[in-house]
């Protein structure tokens, strides 16, 4: 009958409603959670510190100890972060969680360019990013967490977007890259290959127009903060990652672990591989290679990231930036070649279906309001407190109380080896420092999740009580590790 649609043509109307759905569940989420004044994840309280000492005018690399201790990672995202923090009503954790979160939405965008300049589709430029969307869980519902991911990867993708415009874009490209080195170091992981290939495709010149940049910004900025921590930001920022030890046996774990990352996409895994074998020679006609290895190297950096002990789901959202971008430029390329009505329309279903099951639950990513109560009643009893609390792992409930913060939990780790081969190595002198800071009863209370071998002096020391909450759920965090306080230690 005339006029009537096309199975094909009604599938794919019907698949755009995966992204549109994805992305007002997503944004539901953020909006619910966006003020809530407790952490999302355990390491957020850590990257509070950090914006808090560059507000105070404080440094952030210097020695370790109690007092304060730096994460891992170079400064850039602290550094955005406490300028979006000097805007009307930004307090707390609100400036890092917009941060990450204009950096999602930079995400999104650039999948669509990206995919756009390559296929001239926006329709398949909207379903790829509307993939990264809908895959928000499976990175740890990490879209607006205070950490530095999202930046990260906007900064890389951004990066990648102008590297397809030319002599200038090349240019840019560069800078973008220096400033994703800038936030995470192993955005070094991604430029070198494109580098060679740029060199290989575009010749020597375009290689350099690419690699400068990035040199001057990624040295220039290391050597910044080398001069002004006195040396320290090399020990923190190059020195512990290479003491991360990969997980063991190595194979099993590569098999295992990329098994779980594949399972929830199977359509966009196999839909890309598609065009990765046969729909290569397309591809190159059209330029595509060096999007080809800025994807294979985001995958990359996603499955290396996931064999090192302790990784969670947050390092798997550079691979699902990039299998976004292979999923646009294989339905754009199988749907131009499947000239059977039937064959279209079952590769436009199969879409569908992948967004089907990528499906979660909104409420299990929003906290309570007996975890607010929870929060809000743990402060107070901090509040009349006289005297120092010592909360390794949450810290910014101190903050909250009016008391002073020191150094998170997973830093003092990091510097006594607890994610190297050999496991963690007591520091005699951290352990001196600590007994020393008892001894004077610097402490009137040690509130800690569990009993790390780090803490031993305030077991021998103090006496224990331990914290009540409603059930087993409340006040945990919503992803990331599953910890919260737990006992409450008290001089004798």
């Amino acid at each position: 009958m005339s006029g009537r649609a096309s199975p094909s043509t009604l599938a794919r109307a019907g698949l755009l409603i995966g992204p549109v759905t994805y992305l007002a569940m997503v944004s539901w989420v953020i909006v619910a959670r966006a003020a809530y004044p407790f952490q999302l994840e355990w390491m957020e309280g850590g990257s509070l510190q950090h914006m808090l000492r560059l507000k105070a005018g404080l440094p952030i690399y210097g020695p370790p100890g109690l007092e304060f201790t730096a994460f891992q990672y170079p400064p850039l995202y602290y550094y955005v972060a406490a300028l979006v923090a000097k805007l009307p009503g930004m307090a707390g954790f609100l400036p890092l969680r917009v941060t990450s979160v204009v950096a999602a939405l930079g995400c999104i965008a650039s999948i669509v360019l990206i995919i756009r300049k390559q296929t001239s589709s926006l329709y398949w430029g909207i379903v790829g990013a509307g993939l990264f969307v809908a895959t928000f869980r499976q990175g740890g519902a990490w879209f607006d967490i205070a950490r530095v991911d999202m930046l990260f990867v906007f900064l890389l993708l951004a990066a990648q977007v102008a590297l397809l415009h030319g002599r200038t874009g090349r240019i840019w490209a560069g800078v973008l890259f220096g400033l994703a080195f800038y936030t995470k170091q192993t955005a070094f992981l991604v430029v070198v290959p494109l580098v060679a290939v740029m060199i290989w495709r575009c010749g020597f010149l375009a290689g350099l127009q690419l690699a400068l940049p990035f040199a001057a910004i990624a040295a220039g900025s290391t050597a910044f903060e080398q001069w002004r921590s006195g040396g320290w930001y090399a020990y923190y920022v190059f020195g512990l990652p290479k003491q991360h030890a990969l997980v063991k046996p190595l194979l099993e774990q590569l098999a295992v672990r990329s098994a779980k990352l594949l399972e929830t996409v199977p359509v966009a895994a196999i839909l890309g591989a598609a065009y990765a074998v046969l729909g290569r020679r397309e591809a190159w006609k059209r330029g595509a290679e060096v999007t080809a290895v800025f994807v294979l190297a985001l995958a990359a950096l996603s499955f290396g990231a996931k064999l090192t002990y302790g990784s969670y789901d947050n390092v798997s959202i550079p691979f699902f930036a990039a299998l976004s971008i292979a999923l646009g430029l294989a339905g754009r390329w199988l749907e131009g070649r499947l000239t059977s009505e039937s064959r279209r329309t079952t590769m436009l279903m199969a879409c569908v279906a992948q967004f089907m099951i990528l499906g979660f639950d909104i409420k299990k990513q929003i906290p309570t309001e007996a975890d607010r109560k929870a929060g809000e009643a743990l402060v107070q009893r901090l509040k009349r407190i006289d005297g120092d609390v010592l909360i390794p792992a949450h810290g910014y409930l101190a903050h909250q109380a009016g008391k002073a913060m020191f150094a998170h939990e997973i830093a003092l780790l990091e510097v006594q080896g607890e994610f190297s081969e050999g496991g963690f190595i007591r520091n005699p002198e951290f352990e001196a420092s600590l007994r020393n800071e008892i001894a004077v009863r610097r402490f009137s209370a040690v509130i800690l999740d569990g009993e790390p071998q780090m803490w031993q002096p305030v077991f021998d020391t103090y006496e224990s009580e331990p914290l009540a909450y409603p059930d087993d759920r409340t006040f945990l965090p919503i992803t990331g590790m599953r910890t919260r306080p737990n006992v409450w230690w008290t001089p004798p």
